[in-house]
């Protein structure tokens, strides 16, 4: 006995089952635009919503790919330097300071891959220390430095030697 339904060509010949996979597809494919464009918006509300969440989430990745090391430990770095920059008196203030390695153990080409085998992390710097913590590097190779005590220089070279002997 027919059912009064008319089988439209496109499902002629097949199984209920293939002709329920068959239609499935076909309206994922008409909505694809649509669901995403959802999908976008429900992200968009998540990270806005829970913003600390995400830059958290965010740190950790960075952290864990860049430097083997995870929020945890720059937190705690932080907090045995006492909040601010291992050489200098800076701060966080909107920006997070910027992770020291060893350039010799795991050199970085600028602008491209900045990973580490994560051995040769020595702590938190500002970005000014960092860059010149680099160009003081690159100066030792070439000579000898005699730094005035008690100044940049000086505390910049006891940093470097301090964890020159525990990575030896």
């Amino acid at each position: 006995m027919p059912s009064g339904r008319v089988e439209t060509p496109e499902y002629a010949g097949m199984t209920p089952e293939e002709k329920q996979r068959a239609y499935i597809k076909k309206s994922y494919e008409k909505h694809k635009e649509k669901r995403q464009a959802y999908g976008r918006a429900q992200s968009k509300r998540y990270r806005e919503e829970n913003r600390e969440v995400v830059l958290l989430k965010k740190l950790n990745q960075w952290l864990v790919l860049n430097f083997k090391r995870d929020s945890e430990w720059y937190e705690k770095t932080l907090e045995e330097q006492k909040g601010h920059c291992a050489l200098c008196d800076a701060v966080p203030n909107g920006r997070r300071l910027q992770v020291d390695h060893d350039h010799a153990c795991c050199p970085t080409s600028r602008g491209g891959r900045r990973r580490t085998c994560g051995e040769c992390v020595r702590g938190l710097l500002c970005e000014n220390c960092n860059t010149d913590l680099g160009r003081l590097e690159n100066w030792l190779k070439q000579g000898t430095i005699a730094p005035l005590p008690d100044t940049w220089l000086d505390r910049a070279l006891r940093y470097l030697l301090k964890y020159e002997r525990t990575q030896q």
